[in-house]
């Protein structure tokens, strides 16, 4: 079933003499042998940037949320591990466009998983995904045309602005465009298609 909304609001990171502003960081925690949930001192963590070490050897058996920096290990590191998350992230990020009348669908990949034996075929998730259609206005220097194709930090699908809570979704995307009308002496409005590239994180301030 898809989600829809009225307002949305493209990011993009922020840029010197046309160089992405990029961050590289180690951040250190200590295991204590249950613990497995650890939060980057940085959000909007670069996509696969990270490399993670337990004990000097470097691990895959965790999860990174790339927009809030919390990373979580499938079991805790044993008490006393020295964890090291070296990473790049964007040291800051800027409106580009905004959007209205938006809408995205979530689906979950579903694979056979039955055993011998079994009566009943079962399934088993496997990958997230998530795409969405939006209608905006933006001006024709607006930066927003620069990022169409390329992967956008941020796309921020507002559900709630009421009393000064912002609750949203924000995710890692790429927009793609198509249906452009550019009348004379007036605003460009185009409808555009996203293609999530890391998983739907609901937040609000």
């Amino acid at each position: 079933m898809a989600t829809a909304g009225k307002l949305g609001a493209v990011y993009a990171p922020t840029e010197t003499d046309g160089v992405i502003d990029y961050g590289n960081t180690t951040d250190s925690f200590d295991g204590d042998g249950t613990t497995t949930e650890f939060t980057l001192n940085n959000e909007y963590v670069v996509r696969d940037s990270e490399s993670v070490t337990v004990d000097g050897t470097e691990v895959y058996n965790y999860d990174i949320n790339y927009i809030t920096g919390v990373i979580t290990f499938d079991e805790a590191p044993a008490d006393t591990a020295d964890i090291q998350v070296e990473y790049d992230y964007l040291e800051g990020i800027e409106q580009v466009g905004g959007f209205f009348e938006w809408s995205f669908d979530e689906e979950a990949g579903l694979e056979e998983s039955p055993e011998f034996g079994d009566e009943v075929i079962t399934h088993t998730s496997t990958l997230d995904s998530w795409s969405g259609n939006a209608d905006m206005y933006f001006g024709v220097d607006d930066r927003f045309q620069d990022w169409v194709g390329e992967e956008v930090v941020l796309l921020a699908f507002y559900i709630d602005d009421s009393e000064g809570v912002k609750q949203r979704f924000e995710a890692w995307g790429i927009i793609g465009s198509k249906s452009t009308d550019t009348p004379v002496d007036t605003l460009v409005e185009q409808s555009i298609d996203i293609e999530g590239q890391t998983r739907l994180e609901y937040r609000e301030e």
